[in-house]
């Protein structure tokens, strides 16, 4: 009867020990989640939040016959930009 008393004190012990231990490591996980998202924030904030959008295609017989494609092949793994107008800011 006596050791089985002192098993269940034991395990009561041992449970009350893994809550105690799940519950700062949850708090620490929630603390460094948190301090994850400000400090990735902050970066954005000081990298700038501004975005470029282009859309690029190719030029068409259609688009002009006075004007040059904005969009060249440079060589066979880049392009050269030469020069273009935004229509629309958003």
């Amino acid at each position: 009867m006596s050791s089985e008393k002192g098993r269940r004190k034991e395990e009561s012990k041992t449970n009350h020990e893994l809550r105690i231990y799940f519950l700062q490591h949850f708090l620490l996980i929630t603390f460094c989640s948190s301090f994850k998202k400000r400090m990735h924030n902050t970066i954005q904030e000081l990298r700038g939040n501004v975005r470029v959008f282009a859309r690029v295609r190719p030029f068409l017989p259609g688009d002009g016959e006075n004007e040059e494609p904005c969009v060249v092949p440079k060589n066979e793994n880049a392009l050269q930009i030469v020069s273009f107008f935004m229509n629309k800011i958003f």
